[in-house]
């Protein structure tokens, strides 16, 4: 029997020989393009991802032949790559359109071309935003709103407990520890289950519910199928229930599950904890994905859209109005008086 390794080496032998020769540096445009395109779909590549190709080959095209007169994709160079890219830029293309043609010049020229064009092409990353949070009375203010046990439970598991929307919905009684006071969260794999603390705080309301429920019922129950079983909450009806809590909560700022597990991670480095215990209760693969939060504890910093900020914004302006009242007055001419 011929082992997996050396079958699938067989099999990659056999798609390199179906594949078509290499075009010619001289053919034109449209050959070029049916070449690539027999290529791709060699390789499996969807029907949008191909029009994406087009799309890009056809600016490069438009663009080699309005500027420099060059009517042949093998006529192609590093130098009037770069220029096809600054030509992008100076039409304000977004970063992602940038990368998607990078992308598909190294591919189309590089890899199936064997040409070199893209060698010192840099392909531009969108850098991560400083994640969102919440402060303590704007949690309060949502709690206040909300109708139902059920969906306090949510707001609790995700900005007390700092549990995905997904593990929120699918956490269920059988995996609290009252006694501990901790919560198991099962990963499908097994390699990344956790056990995350419960805030002392909230411990009497997941005891009260638990008194009452099952042990294989979910902690956040959706509606019941039609036989009466008690089902999970959908992911999309628990953002929905985040997102009307805040609206109704009148805080001017965006309620969301991420924001709520942001919240968690933010209060457990406030409150002094290790940033590597903070990353194991969030479950996070990479340090450097928790080291986020971090960057998010400034010194003596408030939101814009706290009310002593806001306070604070309405007392400069009233302070400025009245510097330029009385400023004002000697600079404007002033009307004659009488007729």
């Amino acid at each position: 029997m011929t082992p997996p390794a050396t079958n699938d080496i067989a099999r990659l032998r056999v798609r390199e020989a179906e594949r078509p020769p290499l075009a010619p540096p001289s053919a034109d445009w449209p050959a070029f393009w049916q070449w690539v395109q027999d290529r791709l779909r060699q390789d499996d590549y969807r029907p949008g991802t191909l029009r994406l190709y087009r799309q890009v080959l056809r600016d490069l095209r438009k663009f080699l032949r309005d500027r420099h007169g060059i009517l042949l994709p093998g006529d192609l160079t590093r130098e009037l790559a770069e220029a096809f890219l600054v030509h992008l830029t100076e039409q304000n293309m977004s970063w992602s359109w940038m990368a998607s043609v990078i992308a598909v010049l190294r591919n189309c020229f590089d890899r199936l071309g064997n040409m070199d064009v893209t060698a010192r092409m840099v392909t531009p990353r969108r850098k991560w935003p400083l994640p969102e949070t919440l402060h303590d009375r704007d949690l309060r203010r949502l709690f206040d709103v909300l109708p139902n046990p059920r969906d306090r439970l949510l707001v609790a598991l995700l900005a007390g407990c700092g549990l995905r929307v997904s593990e929120a919905c699918g956490v269920r009684w059988a995996d609290l520890d009252t006694t501990a006071a901790t919560l198991r969260i099962e990963d499908p794999s097994g390699l990344r289950s956790r056990t995350v603390p419960v805030p002392q705080g909230l411990l009497p309301l997941f005891q009260g519910l638990a008194a009452i429920s099952r042990a294989s019922a979910p902690m956040v129950c959706g509606r019941p199928d039609s036989k009466g079983a008690v089902r999970e909450l959908s992911t999309r009806q628990a953002e929905r229930i985040v997102q009307k809590g805040g609206l109704h909560s009148g805080v001017l700022k965006r309620f969301t599950p991420t924001n709520l597990r942001s919240t968690y991670a933010h209060r457990r480095l406030l409150a002094g904890h290790n940033i590597r215990a903070v990353q194991q209760d969030m479950g996070h693969r990479s340090i450097k994905t928790t080291l986020r939060y971090k960057a998010c504890i400034l010194p003596n910093v408030t939101s814009p859209l706290d009310p002593e900020s806001q306070g604070m914004v309405v007392r400069q302006m009233n302070a400025l109005f009245g510097r330029l009242a009385m400023v004002l007055p000697s600079v404007l001419p002033t009307k004659p008086q009488g007729p």
